[in-house]
């Protein structure tokens, strides 16, 4: 076997390119800091000597001397291997939080968490292996929340706040309650009285707020009834049965309202199977607009909600956050929330 190249170091650089070393540190890093002015001449002298020698910085070494390592964490808790997979809300927030890394230059580490194991994460918040943490399950354990309130890096949460109560983390609001009220409002509009509503899990905040904001709406124009509420789980097969729960009340709603749009597609087949037409029969309408909401028959009317968007928000909240400990999250602009009208309703 033939000797192993040398890999070229800034000394080599400096060397091709007459100047000092730190000269070098400078330009490769784009630092502006202390009295050293470096003219374009030699900046481009310098990048040219870099190119030639084919120089990369030392990732290492650039993170020990900014103490920083340009990497975000994911901590997803409670979740299966199964959810990491087909979890539309989660692969969506996903895309959004390493689309906006990537363009800072940082590097997504995807940390699961499984039911039970909460203190796995424990000596990870403090080895010092990630600048900030983004959690994307909320539903978290006393115990979890403690080790993160310790954490000597910056985590967020997302869509972790349950209505209008506090949250003792930073937070990228999906707004819920906002969204949930916008269609609740919008199927009372249609002329309909008995909306029912398949609420998701209420260990999550989503299924607190989204099931929040329809309660207000229909207390508030004196609809609300009690056995219109039917209890989901978030997935098609949930959906599906507390429709048929609902349809089989002596007297059934005219519209269903379901918390996400897997259990709101589990409810037009539900429809199916009992012979009603969706919507002149029941009016069905879902929440998130996951990609095949636009595929069901008839098309869903559902209200979007952004995933991408809001992962990217994410990594915009946790690095700024990681560089400024100052900054105000509230800066940010609110997640916007829209009602996309289709057939089903």
């Amino acid at each position: 076997m033939g000797e192993q190249k040398r890999r070229p170091t800034s000394v080599d650089v400096a060397r091709l390119a007459g100047v000092a070393q730190s000269t070098v540190s400078y330009v490769i890093n784009n630092r502006t800091d202390g009295n050293v002015r470096v003219s374009e001449e030699t900046r481009q002298r310098v990048m040219k000597a870099v190119a030639e020698l084919g120089y990369f910085p030392s990732a290492a070494g650039r993170n020990l001397r900014a103490q920083r390592t340009h990497t975000i964490a994911l901590m997803m808790f409670n979740y299966t291997l199964e959810n990491l997979i087909a979890e539309p809300f989660l692969s969506g927030v996903m895309s959004g939080l390493v689309e906006y890394l990537a363009e800072q230059e940082y590097y997504l580490l995807v940390l699961p968490v499984m039911k039970g194991t909460d203190r796995s994460v424990e000596s990870f918040l403090h080895s010092n292996r990630a600048d900030g943490v983004v959690i994307s399950d909320p539903a978290l354990s006393q115990d979890a929340k403690s080790m993160l309130k310790t954490a000597p890096l910056p985590v967020v949460f997302v869509d972790g706040q349950v209505c209008d109560d506090p949250l003792d983390f930073p937070n990228v609001n999906g707004r819920g309650h906002v969204g949930s009220r916008l269609l609740t409002e919008f199927l009372l509009a249609k002329g309909h009285t008995r909306v029912a509503h398949i609420r998701g899990t209420l260990s999550t905040p989503s299924g607190h707020s989204r099931q929040a904001g329809y309660l207000e709406v229909m207390r508030e124009r004196g609809l609300y009834q009690p056995e219109l509420v039917a209890e989901g789980d978030w997935f098609k097969e949930g959906g599906f049965k507390a429709a048929e729960r609902l349809f089989s009340l002596p007297k059934p709603p005219s519209a269903i309202y379901a918390a996400n749009d897997q259990m709101a597609i589990g409810a037009i087949e539900a429809a199916h199977v009992h012979g009603l037409r969706v919507p002149q029969d029941i009016a069905i309408a879902g929440y998130d607009d996951i990609q095949v909401a636009a595929d069901v028959a008839p098309p869903l009317t559902t209200v979007r909600f952004p995933f991408r968007m809001i992962g990217r928000q994410a990594g915009e909240m946790v690095v700024k956050l990681a560089a400024d400990s100052d900054f105000n999250p509230a800066s940010l602009p609110p997640i916007p929330v829209e009602i996309v009208e289709r057939e089903s309703a």
